[in-house]
């Protein structure tokens, strides 16, 4: 039986690379990467959070 592959690259949520699981508390993990149990089929995988941070500003007064 053939392993399915699913994307994993830079998504919003963490994803299981076995089963697919897409963890919608992902945010709440405190670390920024390490080694993660997969709730829905129990697998160990490895994590990397990639954050970015964007500015806006304004001029004063407006």
């Amino acid at each position: 039986m053939r392993m399915m592959d699913y994307d994993t690259f830079q998504t919003e949520e963490m994803i299981c690379p076995y089963c697919g699981y897409a963890n919608p508390d992902s945010f709440e993990f405190g670390d920024n990467e390490g080694e993660r149990e997969c709730e829905n089929c129990g697998k160990m995988f490895e994590y990397t959070r990639e954050i970015e941070i964007r500015y806006t500003t304004t001029k004063r007064g407006t």
